[in-house]
């Protein structure tokens, strides 16, 4: 018995010291865990429960200046793996590689390898993929009964351009970083990427054992995520326009290339920038670079007769010009300038008349006559004031100069030929700065596109404002300026660009491509609507049109159509006094003893009403051009004419019955070469003419 309970015993004392040494332990344990080892431990609990993260940035908007967005950003998910999560002896990889590839839409090798990596916890399978595609992967992880995180999804921005191709050139593109489509690379994307990127702010948060976040993001920090938005001058209406009438043209006319710049003259702000041929920028990569340049701002162009703007700007500042002063304009095509030809277009021959008129019919013999009047230094020194030869400061990528080259450089055929648009490269923009400031009372405007950037409180950041950087010709000369111009849409070669109910003022350009022999020619005109309050300047250029190529055939309807449309758009109301159209040469004034015959032709004023009605064509043959000029201001008709000398003939014949308006041809030559050939020549062109009415 006593063997039996000492047996019992010493169990109990085996059991009691058991649990006394467990407990030990435990209290040893928990001794080393909780005091020894509390920081690691600590740490160790943080990283399973407390988490950074990064959260993605939001590419900030592009909207035009009535709040149409041009470029926005959208967050789509992109699939990842981790190959390390994935048991390879429990998981068919082929058939699941295969699954994943006929969704996403990648070939399966690549597929495949990415999950049979030993290593990497974030292998890229397929960038931005549609709410579809996410739904078919979740319910692929599902069927496979993959572990959490094997295949999971991040969220990326993708850039998206609601309107493709309406502006790109202007808006650039953006490409992929590690966060999306968030790197600017080309126009306004590029220019302002610094304002339109989000920030990256990274927060620490908590978060339960399936690893779901369990605090909200701070609003402050989502803030900082979103990019600003860019708010531009560009009216997306008549931008819209501007492409349509521009393709259409090129399509018209088979031309290469062209360019629209649209320019608010009192500000200096782009209301419409369009370059053809373009891009979509939502599949920039398809398309060559030479499509993605802006032609508006990087393609600086040969003028041509559009430059006699600022030759005959230079002549009025410097008190080189009377507009009414007599200009030998040639008997012929062709007059020879230190050696060298230089040739008006046919029927643009007019012998000796009128500054104005030379002007009017863009002479270019009568225009180098003239410009051999200025001082080298002083004709370089008025073009680099008007912006030639310097980039405009636009705030765009890709600006180009443009070519003028110092007088040290000039030959002496540089000065007639930069006269009439020739030894100077501008571009599109160049040209509508220049002609706005002649527009704005002789100030130059600092161009720019962008009138704001507004962060995501709605703080305005950044603001552009108009600034008037010099003024480049007197008042006077401004107001001469636009009186010639508008002579060349009422009379002249830029009759097409006339809007009804509206005084319009332009220049028709057209200039050979070199190599000259390959005849290739540039079309432009520019124009200034209202011209008593002028608001909108318009440039057009069109390079090789293959049906026509003069200027005011191809240039200027284009401009007429973007004009009319933008005066809608801006809500520009009609002038107050437009002169009748189509309409007679201005009056020839009462000689005066001082004026020579030429000199005294008015080009302010208009004739007076008769009192007798004048209805029959008079009899103009043998008269010189003036003299037929001032006997067919009574009649009230417009009349053309066609080479040099006295008329030869005309049309309508003497005798017949016209009407005010009524457009009369005349042709000039030498008495005795009249023939049947000019009869039928000027009854074709009597017929052409009378068609485009």
């Amino acid at each position: 018995m006593l063997t039996v309970i000492n047996a019992y015993k010493r169990r109990v004392l085996v059991v009691v010291v058991l649990l006394i040494s467990g407990l030990g332990f435990i209290i040893g344990r928990l001794y080393y865990i909780q005091i020894l080892q509390h920081e690691q431990y600590l740490n160790l609990a943080l990283k399973q429960h407390i988490t950074k993260v990064v959260i993605a940035p939001r590419r900030g908007d592009i909207v035009d200046r009535t709040g149409k967005v041009l470029a926005t950003s959208t967050m789509l998910h992109s699939i990842y793996c981790d190959p390390t999560l994935i048991e390879k002896g429990k998981i068919d990889i082929s058939e699941l590689s295969r699954r994943l590839s006929s969704i996403l839409h990648k070939p399966q090798e690549k597929i495949y390898d990415a999950l049979r990596r030993k290593k990497g916890r974030g292998v890229l399978l397929c960038r931005k993929i549609s709410p579809e595609q996410v739904k078919e992967v979740e319910s692929v992880i599902k069927e496979f009964h993959l572990p959490r995180y094997a295949l999971f999804f991040r969220k990326e921005g993708k850039r998206i351009y609601p309107y493709g191709k309406l502006l790109a050139p202007v808006l650039g593109y953006a490409v992929l970083d590690k966060f999306g489509d968030n790197r600017g690379m080309a126009g306004l994307e590029y220019q302002y990427d610094k304002y339109l990127r989000g920030g990256i702010p990274k927060i620490i948060t908590a978060r339960g054992a399936s690893r779901i976040l369990l605090d909200d993001f701070p609003e402050e920090v989502l803030e900082k995520s979103c990019g600003a938005t860019l708010v531009l001058s560009i009216d997306e209406s008549i931008q819209y326009i501007a492409e349509k009438e521009l393709a259409e043209a090129l399509a018209r006319e088979k031309g290469d290339a062209g360019c629209v710049t649209v320019m608010d003259i009192p500000t200096g702000e782009l209301l419409a920038m369009a370059s053809l041929p373009s891009f979509d920028p939502n599949k920039y990569a398809y398309y060559p670079l030479d499509l993605r340049r802006n032609n508006a701002i990087s393609s600086p162009i040969q003028p041509g007769s559009v430059m006699k703007i600022f030759t005959f700007a230079t002549l009025l500042e410097n008190n080189q010009l009377d507009v009414q002063e007599p200009v030998d304009c040639g008997s012929g095509n062709t007059v020879y300038f230190n050696g060298r030809a230089i040739r008006d277009a046919p029927g643009h021959s007019m012998g000796v008349v009128p500054a104005y008129l030379a002007f009017y019919y863009s002479s270019n013999v009568g225009t180098a006559r003239l410009a051999e009047r200025l001082d080298n230094e002083v004709m370089y020194a008025q073009l680099r004031r008007f912006g030639f030869g310097r980039k405009t400061g636009i705030d765009l990528p890709g600006e180009d100069d443009g070519i003028l080259r110092p007088v040290r450089q000039w030959s002496l055929l540089s000065k007639t030929s930069l006269a009439i648009g020739y030894e100077i490269a501008v571009t599109s923009l160049q040209i509508a700065q220049a002609v706005s400031a002649i527009a704005n009372n002789g100030y130059l405007m600092k161009p720019y596109v962008v009138q704001k950037v507004v962060d995501a409180r709605g703080r305005v950041v950044l603001e552009n404002r108009p600034k008037r950087l010099m003024r480049v010709v007197r008042p006077s000369v401004a107001e001469q300026m636009l009186e010639l111009m508008e002579g060349v849409v009422l009379y002249g070669t830029g009759q097409k660009a006339q809007i009804p109910g509206y005084r319009v003022g332009g220049k028709t350009g057209t200039a050979l491509k070199p190599p000259y022999k390959e005849k290739k020619f540039i079309a432009s005109f520019v124009g200034v609507v209202p011209l008593d309050s002028p608001r909108i300047c318009v440039s057009v250029w069109i390079d090789n049109p293959h049906r026509h190529h003069y200027g005011g055939d191809v240039a200027a309807p284009v401009f007429k159509k973007v004009a009319e449309a933008a005066l809608k758009v801006l809500h520009i109301p009609p002038s107050e006094e437009v002169k009748p159209t189509p309409t007679p040469y201005p009056l020839l004034a009462e000689e005066s003893e001082t004026r020579s015959e030429s000199a005294s032709i008015q080009p302010d004023t208009h004739p007076k009403a008769s009192s007798a009605s004048k209805e029959i064509m008079p009899d103009l043959s043998g008269l010189t051009m003036r003299e037929a000029l001032k006997k067919l201001i009574p009649y009230k008709v417009n009349p053309h004419f066609v080479g040099s000398g006295v008329v030869i003939d005309q049309m309508p014949p003497a005798g017949n019955r016209i009407t005010p308006g009524t457009r009369c041809l005349l042709i000039f030559g030498d008495t005795k070469t009249k023939s049947l050939k000019s009869a039928q020549l000027l009854n074709q062109l009597y017929q052409e003419r009378r068609g485009e009415q």
